[in-house]
């Protein structure tokens, strides 16, 4: 048997069970064999026809990386769920709903102290069980009574008598009871935006000057008591010990989701509003002795406020309470004789302190700090630490290390999500190539199922290695190798293109170059069949996404420059995306001599593509420890009884600022 007669009957011997097929594909390719083809070529490449074997291992590498994937894409989809369970619930502004995935893990004590009787409606009956637990507990029944107060408008008719049962030396109740419905009594009158930007004090309306002399005799029983306590911290902490402590950033949002929900008293602010009133009653009646009671009053009350004040809130009540009171307080202080220096220099304390806070916030120059955290910043970081930190004279540092962890969080978290996007568009790829094979007429599809058995296992080991391997070896250089990856700089300055278009161009390198590379390594029978070997179109689609990978990177901080490198990169991958389109199409509608070389391609690229898909899911869980450890060392936007760490120092902060006011 001649070389040629030899190369043919391997090449259509698949088809011995079809007769009638068999004999077009050797009328085909006897068209189609270059007449230049030596007996030795013919030779090799009727050997590698011939020893070509069954290509079933190809649905067990499918079956592997479907198998493998599924925990991939199970746990994080499934961990995201029960989060935005959480976190759904403050979307609608609904307040302790149930549905937090770590509820379920707690004993019933814990459960019925952050939930209250989740059976039951939010309200009253929800939380009337927890007092009911431990009667004596005054803590327990403050929170029955908030809950009795949001749904009926009124504290308990019986508030006063049973804190003074429970806690008979605090004074906290007798506040609270003057604070509740207070804007019945006393009403502060609008001021315009003119008048508040002058720092024009406000003025009220007395509605009931009865009811002002009874809410005033509240306050004075209660700052007569040996001690004044909303057990507010102490609900906060005790709450908080109870909440899971989470191990990645997914995890970590239902229990801020739970400390956004809980509710921050703000009724004690109308007590400003008695305060302020009465002050004005005193220096327009000259009631010299009631102004005196008035003094021990705030004196007593305002670092009792303070002292208690466990967020940046309730700081914030504090300082407004305080800015409310105290012009008029040094006013009537002055008229009446009553140490009017030190109510003079606490006025004006206060209000320089706030046009010193103005004038910083109004300042076009931010300070070092403030770039530093826009420059390097993570996404919540940005939006909530540079509006935090104005709130102090002296806000505390955040270092370029104080801020790397977060933001290397949310890169981890992105670079993990891009995983999951990547392998859901490699397999959407490994689909097309399938359905274009299946739909094509049953000589080109048994043509490439024979041809297919050139590709050895060398050849295989060239698809794999420099198809797969390699860009996955480019991208993990360029991101942890290289300052290109911009680790440490944060979406305000970068809007986190630069890790979203690196992963880009590797999905891109990864459709494009075992392409590319299996129809390199073709060519010992395409020579023969005078198929087309790969030309400069696609070593550009093999190159173009390095080089958009490359663009983006130098396409921080936004600018005229930045916006042509980013459109530049673009460019790049559409490049290189339009070469796998059109050689798709040519092999969906181009004849049978196009469609065979570029559909045999097709088959031995995807073992490769499923190669990438199994790294993908290795990816997935690279990326999640990343996440896990850098998350571990993150102390600057870390939850905290304070709702953040940050938070947290800026309120010990101002509560030393707003402190010195009182000494």
């Amino acid at each position: 048997m001649s070389p040629r007669d030899r190369f043919l009957e391997a090449a259509v011997e698949p088809l011995a069970d079809h007769a009638e097929l068999q004999l077009a594909a050797r009328h085909h390719l006897e068209a189609e064999l270059s007449p230049e083809a030596g007996e030795a070529e013919l030779d090799a490449a009727a050997s590698r026809l011939e020893r070509g074997g069954n290509m079933r291992w190809r649905r067990a590498w499918a079956a592997v990386v479907l198998a493998a994937s599924i925990p991939m894409l199970v746990g994080p989809v499934m961990k995201l769920a029960r989060s935005w369970i959480a976190i759904r619930p403050l979307t609608s502004y609904g307040l302790h709903e149930p549905g937090f995935p770590f509820r379920d893990t707690l004993s019933p004590a814990d459960r019925l102290l952050l939930f209250g009787d989740d059976t039951r409606p939010d309200g009253t009956d929800r939380w009337q069980p927890l007092w009911e637990s431990d009667p004596e507990n005054p803590m327990f029944y403050l929170v029955y009574a908030l809950a009795y107060e949001n749904e009926h408008d009124a504290l308990p008719p019986d508030f006063l008598e049973t804190g003074r049962r429970i806690d008979p030396d605090n004074g906290w109740f007798f506040i609270r009871q003057a604070a509740s419905g207070a804007e019945a009594v006393v009403e502060r009158d609008s001021q315009s935006w003119k008048d508040r930007k002058a720092g024009k004090p406000p003025t009220w309306t007395v509605k009931d000057e009865g009811g002002l002399a009874e809410r005033i005799d509240l306050l004075k029983q209660g700052a007569g008591a040996p001690q004044i306590r909303s057990y507010r911290n102490e609900l906060a902490h005790l709450r908080f010990s109870k909440l899971p402590v989470p191990d990645d950033f997914a995890e970590s949002l239902p229990p801020i989701a739970y400390l956004a929900g809980t509710t921050i008293d703000m009724s004690e602010r109308h007590v400003a509003d008695l305060v302020a009133a009465e002050a004005r009653r005193c220096l327009r009646e000259r009631d010299r002795e009631a102004f005196i009671e008035l003094a021990e009053v705030w004196n007593r009350l305002m670092p009792s406020r303070l002292a208690e004040a466990g967020t940046l809130v309730e700081c914030l009540i504090v300082n407004a309470m305080m800015g409310a009171t105290l012009p008029p307080m040094s006013k009537a202080a002055e008229a009446l004789g009553v140490d009017a220096e030190l109510w003079r220099s606490r006025s004006e304390e206060w209000q320089a302190r706030k046009d010193a806070l103005r004038e910083r916030g109004d300042a076009a120059d931010r300070s070092a700090s403030e770039d530093r955290i826009l420059h390097h910043g993570s996404a919540l970081t940005v939006l909530t630490a540079p509006m935090i930190s104005r709130q102090v004279m002296d806000p505390p540092p955040l270092t370029a290390s104080d801020l790397l962890p977060a933001t290397r969080v949310e890169q981890a978290l992105i670079a993990r999500a891009m995983s999951v996007a990547t392998w859901l568009l490699l397999g959407c790829f490994v689909l097309v190539s399938l359905v274009v094979g299946a739909t094509q007429a049953p000589l080109a599809r048994c043509s490439v199922k024979s041809f297919s058995r050139i590709f050895d296992r060398a050849d295989v080991g060239w698809i794999g290695g420099a198809g797969v391997l390699a860009p996955l070896l480019i991208y993990l250089v360029l991101r942890y190798g290289t300052p290109l990856s911009r680790l440490e700089w944060g979406p305000k300055l970068t809007l986190y293109a630069v890790p979203v278009a690196h992963f880009v161009g590797l999905a891109l390198m990864w459709i494009v170059w075992p392409l590319a590379i299996a129809g390199w390594r073709a060519q010992g029978l395409g020579k023969l069949l005078g198929w087309k070997p790969p030309g400069w179109w696609t070593a550009s689609a093999m190159l173009a996404p390095l080089a958009g990978m490359v663009c983006f990177s130098f396409a921080v901080p936004p600018g005229p420059r930045s916006m042509l490198l980013a459109g530049i990169g673009v460019f790049f991958g559409a490049w290189s995306l339009a070469w796998w389109l059109c050689r798709t199409l040519a092999s969906s509608f181009g004849g049978t001599a196009g469609r065979v070389p570029r559909q045999t391609v097709d088959r031995a690229a995807r073992p490769a593509w499923l190669g990438a898909m199994l790294l993908l899911v290795g990816l997935v869980f690279h990326f999640h420890a990343e996440e896990r450890r850098w998350f571990a060392r993150e102390e600057v936007m870390r939850f905290d009884p304070g709702f953040t760490a940050y938070e947290a120092k800026v309120s010990e902060r101002l509560k030393q600022e707003l402190g010195e006011l009182l000494e």
